[in-house]
């Protein structure tokens, strides 16, 4: 399984009951019942194994008292025991409200190839604001300056 739900329980019920919840929750969700349930293994006791058609499996990945609950996907390969015997039973239904935002996601996300432009630099504050570079750029009109008055000066004469 690598797409289900995470269901968190830490009340005094036993495991069954925890399961049995988080079952009955994902299949009003999704409108469809999960066939496995991961759990950590110090949840788990020697004759845990399956439970109204969902099959408990230990995960050390998986925090006590979480339960990753979802739909097995060897459970749809041929021959194996489950909901379904074809890799087809395994989209969600199509009542699902889910199904038709993940479809319009999805497409919409291969059609925006639009490249963003880079941000624009930004002038440091550090190098514009200096006594230096203000007497520089004094320097720089007043030489301006003096050579267009220069230039206009031997025009006229």
């Amino acid at each position: 399984m690598e797409i289900g739900m995470l269901w968190f329980d830490n009340s005094s019920r036993s495991l069954h009951d925890r399961v049995q919840r988080a079952a009955d929750f994902y299949a009003e969700k999704y409108g469809r019942k999960p066939t496995l349930c991961m759990v950590n293994p110090q949840m788990l006791e020697s004759g845990d194994g399956a439970h109204n058609g969902i099959r408990l499996q230990a995960a050390r990945t998986v925090m006590p008292n979480h339960f990753w609950i979802g739909v097995d996907d060897r459970s749809h390969e041929p021959g194996a025991t489950g909901n379904g015997s074809s890799k087809g039973s395994d989209a969600p239904a199509a009542s699902s409200p889910r199904s038709g935002k993940r479809a319009k996601a999805s497409s919409a996300a291969k059609t925006n190839t639009k490249k963003r432009k880079p941000p624009a630099k930004r002038k440091s504050k550090a190098g514009s604001g200096g006594a230096k570079a203000k007497a520089a750029s004094k320097r720089k009109s007043a030489a301006k300056k003096s050579r267009s008055k220069g230039a206009a000066t031997r025009k006229g004469s």
